[in-house]
């Protein structure tokens, strides 16, 4: 009878040790499941981020996840398939060694939850990736560059200011008209008197009026270089991204913030994209930096908004050069009482010489438009060695005679003042307009291509299964009262470029 007792609780005790080594055993299974199910998420998603977009890299330093595939938005099931797939190798790589139980995952349905793409956050998802790629792209070229670059923002600083109070300005005619009852009344006449005929006449024959007869009719053909011509390609901005509703959130510390971000951003838009003195590309726009500083669909409408921009710029710093320099000041004081001195009326007088003043840095603008389209340099201040025009030779310029202009080395080039309309123009707005030039520029190999479709991070939810093992034993069923059913959690993945 002792035998058969020791026997029995022996028994029992073997038994309740069993089920506790064996609900330990699926304890540690179940935690390892859920560490394999981890691992295996984060090695889908890196899977499904390493399938970035390799043309969109190779052309514009972009990495994104073309959640597109050729269709104009995302596709979703796609992903999650991909997604399953990968999850699915990675957790149960091992099953061959441990006979394919023990962690082995049972089933991962995918969902993907919530993307953000390159047109989200006002444009700054687009400049964020942008940067990226630009900070390590010519990392020993950078330096140099932003301290030149922020050079040149202070120089725009001044040629701003020009742009700022230049206004639309009337014809002097229009403006010598109150003058003359004022003059008549005062009895201000000269020995022959006041003829308005005789007056008009002066005007129209010199600078001045060719000049109004220049600004009137266009000027673009005394600035365009002999052997180049406008392009007429435009640009369909239908579905484009700068058309589309935007995301106006703003990103935890605005990459817009840094000064330096800026140049950076700038820097990147003048290597991927063309302007009137670049080669132009097979496809699409051929004065995309020009487009992306203006806006206008066309490559003539944008080419001559930026030019006219330049033109206002120069204008300003011309004048001031010619009322700073006294050779100048005299030639202009003597050709003015040649022209008006025998009114004899003092206001007159000032209003003409400021307008001569005036028509001559107009026409040296104009030659400034032209070496710049020639790819010469023209410094923000100049000179008496960089001027170009003689007082003398600026009606026959503003009358089409063929006069060059000496390139120097000193100065700005073209590519250097568009880097100053980059500067002072809004970041959102140059993104979604690079946007636009990618988009139309992908188009032409993938018609289904949209920057819409293009992913910089999402977040997956899966839901994981798997088997019991250890607790689906009968003994331990019994004793537990459980039967063979099966795990089911979730498990988040987020990552991003």
């Amino acid at each position: 009878m002792k035998r058969g007792s020791i026997s029995v609780f022996l028994s029992l005790l073997l038994s309740a040790s069993l089920v506790f080594v064996l609900v330990v055993a699926e304890a540690s299974r179940y935690a390892g499941l859920r560490l394999t199910a981890r691992q295996a998420g984060a090695a889908a998603a890196d899977s499904i981020f390493a399938s970035f977009d390799r043309g969109l890299l190779e052309d514009y330093g972009l990495l994104f996840y073309n959640g597109g595939r050729g269709a104009e938005s995302i596709r979703c099931e796609l992903i999650e398939n991909d997604y399953q797939h990968y999850f699915y190798e990675n957790a149960n790589k091992n099953r061959q060694l441990t006979g394919g139980s023990f962690f082995r995952i049972g089933r991962a349905d995918a969902d993907v939850t919530e993307v953000i793409t390159a047109v989200d956050y006002n444009g700054e998802i687009f400049v964020r990736s942008a940067l990226e790629f630009f900070k390590f792209d010519a990392v020993s070229e950078l330096a140099g560059r932003i301290r030149e670059e922020l050079e040149l923002i202070t120089q725009g600083d001044r040629l701003k200011e020009s742009v700022d109070s230049g206004g639309n300005e009337s014809s002097l005619l229009d403006q010598l008209k109150p003058l003359e009852p004022a003059a008549s009344e005062s009895g201000q006449e000269g020995e022959e008197g006041f003829d308005h005929e005789k007056l008009e006449d002066s005007i129209n024959t010199s600078a001045i009026g060719a000049a109004e007869k220049v600004r009137a009719k266009g000027w673009m053909w005394l600035a365009l270089p002999g052997d180049k011509t406008i392009s007429g390609k435009a640009l369909d901005k239908t579905g484009l991204p700068s058309e589309a509703s935007r995301d106006l959130r703003k990103l935890n510390g605005s990459v817009f913030d840094s000064t330096t971000d800026c140049v950076l951003f700038n820097e990147y838009l003048l290597a991927m994209f063309p302007c009137f003195v670049s080669e132009p590309p097979e496809t699409g726009l051929h004065y995309q930096l020009e487009y992306l500083i203006t806006g206008k669909d066309s490559d003539d409408k944008a080419l001559k908004a930026v030019l006219n921009k330049m033109l206002l710029t120069r204008e300003g710093m011309n004048m001031l050069h010619i009322f700073t320099s006294s050779p100048k000041r005299l030639a202009v004081e003597e050709l003015t009482m040649l022209l008006v001195g025998w009114t004899g009326i003092t206001p007159l007088i000032a209003l003409v010489e400021v307008g001569l003043i005036a028509a001559w840095a107009y026409a040296e603008s104009i030659m400034d438009m032209r070496i710049l389209l020639s790819g010469g340099k023209v410094p923000v201040v100049k000179t008496e060695e960089d001027w170009n025009l003689r007082l003398a030779t600026v009606i026959d310029f503003l009358l089409g005679a063929d006069i060059t202009a000496e390139k120097h080395q000193r100065g700005l080039s073209y590519e250097d003042y568009l880097r100053l309309l980059l500067f002072s123009t809004d970041s959102h707005e140059l993104a979604y307009r690079a946007m636009d030039l990618i988009q139309t520029g992908k188009r032409e190999t993938d018609p289904g291509f949209t920057m819409s479709s293009q992913i910089y991070a999402m977040e997956i939810r899966t839901t994981v299964s798997a088997e019991e093992l250890f607790s689906s034993v009968p003994l331990v069923s019994g004793m537990l009262g459980y039967g063979n059913t099966a795990y089911e959690w979730e498990e988040y993945y987020s990552g991003s470029y």
